[in-house]
């Protein structure tokens, strides 16, 4: 046996759930694959030795019978299951398509195969592949680093009843284990009688989160009522929060009841809490405390059975004493947490935006699946993101504009704007690349692929090889006897 295999006591692969002993691992999740559309969120976890470096081969189809080959496989990660899925079937994709090793907390990537790779947009024939960083090859397969747990530990049931990548049954897309850290997180404080704060940016699905609390919680058939804390009238807010007694505070004024009552013995979400002027906050406290509140122009006190669940992103403007009253505290993760969520979250927006008309829907989903270019993916996966899933959303609503423009009217692939994506911050492994390629490490094989992709246009394609200009891909076709684009060929060995 040589190093390159993996070292088990049968000379075997490991399997799957050999991995679960592994705290964490590095993993390759596909992202998006336009013949194999369902493979979106399967994952292959890369084997670590500390004593050998081990060798994998990642490609088409299986293994041969007389082959001396340890293959990465694939299967479908959820809390306490592994779904083995089968090989990948792309003609395009050699069945010796890369050498990946552990390199320490990276990946080691070699290109053997016919189809050229992209590492973060730029072409290359081998590369150090770090968490965050994508893998494209050619227009066939896009997979995301990441390092995640190789076992993810069982949950509510509730939560693994929705099909792989679809929303949950409470609204929440997503297969990372970011995103099954915070279902795990909102199962556990469903349970309990105690205040929550949930802190995360903004369109990171706080609110999801507080209807989640209360739909898991035992007081799931009582009322769930939402207040944005910072429209409050700062002269009525206890009037908002606790309601006032029938003429008060002038004769002809009809009771009100206030969100307390209404939110009796369910959920009171109060949403950008912090937002609510500190001296406001004031008013929270013991209602907070012991559930004890006063009714305006009522001299007896009250008590309210509510649970308060608040929302904050910026969780450093709430008074001290406010925030010790929510014991228990969630943050949810944002996008750049959670990238391999992402192409879920596009399949997911795409479907959601063409079920408004059947007009959105024939140009959506043509052929039944959301016709996305690759590289558009690839981009918005590398892109650092502030306002999360609103400005994903964003993003593929301006696609879709500028693709009718681009296409007067006529329905294509979605593809956006990379030179728009560029000027956005990003973080060091995931921008989209500015820097020129080197041109004479560009290859034939690289440019036919890039030409293919961008349906032999030019001036798209000598910006996604990273080359200087379309002269310079005009001499490089020249040199190569490049004359006219072509797909990539198929590859048996």
């Amino acid at each position: 046996m040589t190093q390159s295999q993996t070292l088990t006591s049968d000379g075997a692969a490991p399997s799957l759930e050999q991995l679960a002993g592994a705290p964490t691992a590095l993993a390759l999740v596909i992202a998006w694959a336009p013949g194999e559309p369902g493979r979106v969120g399967d994952v292959c976890v890369v084997p670590a030795s500390k004593s050998v470096t081990l060798a994998f081969t990642l490609g088409r189809g299986r293994a041969r019978a007389d082959g001396d080959d340890a293959r990465l496989e694939f299967a479908r990660h959820r809390p306490g299951a592994f779904e083995p899925r089968p090989p990948l079937s792309s003609a395009r994709i050699s069945r010796r398509q890369l050498v990946v090793r552990v390199q320490g907390e990276q990946l080691a990537v070699q290109n053997v195969g016919r189809c050229p790779l992209h590492h973060n947009g730029a072409p290359v024939e081998s590369a150090e592949v770090a968490p965050g960083d994508t893998l494209r090859l050619g227009g066939e397969l896009l997979l995301v680093c990441v390092r995640r747990p190789a076992w993810l530990a069982p949950v509510d049931e509730r939560l693994v009843r929705a099909p792989f990548g679809d929303p949950d049954a409470y609204g929440f897309v997503g297969e990372s284990a970011a995103a099954w850290q915070a279902r795990r997180q909102l199962a556990f404080m469903a349970a309990r009688t105690e205040h929550v704060l949930v802190v995360g940016e903004s369109g990171t699905g706080k609110e999801i989160a507080a209807r989640s609390l209360h739909e898991l919680s035992p007081r799931a058939q009582m009322p769930f009522c939402a207040r944005n804390a910072a429209t409050f009238p700062e002269g009525i807010i206890d009037s908002e929060l606790f309601g006032h007694a029938r003429n008060y505070p002038n004769a002809g004024m009809p009771e009100r009841p206030g969100l307390l009552a209404q939110a009796a013995g369910g959920t009171l979400f109060l949403d950008e809490l912090a937002e609510l002027p500190a001296s406001l906050q004031t008013h929270l406290l013991r209602v907070l405390d012991d559930g004890e509140y006063q009714r305006l122009g009522e001299a007896g006190a009250r008590v309210s059975e509510a649970r308060f669940v608040g929302a904050t992103n910026r969780p450093e403007l709430l008074r001290p004493d406010l925030a010790a009253r929510f014991r228990l505290s969630l943050r949810m993760p944002g996008l750049n947490e959670r990238i391999e969520d992402i192409p879920l979250l596009v399949l997911h927006i795409l479907r959601s935006i063409a079920r408004t008309s059947a007009d959105m829907r024939a140009r959506i989903e043509p052929d039944g699946a959301p016709r996305v270019a690759i590289r558009f993916v690839d981009a918005l996966m590398r892109r650092r993101y502030t306002t999360h899933v609103r400005e994903l959303e964003g993003l593929l609503w301006k696609a879709l504009a500028d693709r009718d423009e681009r296409a007067n009217g006529k329905d294509g692939v979605l593809d956006g704007r990379l030179e728009e994506l560029r000027d956005e911050p990003s973080s060091p492994s995931r921008q989209v690349p500015v820097a020129k390629a080197d041109p004479r490490k560009v290859s034939a094989r690289a440019i036919a692929s890039a030409l293919a992709e961008n349906e032999g246009n030019r001036e798209r394609t000598w910006r996604a090889l990273g080359l200087g200009s379309r002269h310079v891909l005009t001499r490089l076709m020249a040199k190569h006897g490049l004359r006219r684009p072509g797909p990539a060929s198929a590859d048996e060995s």
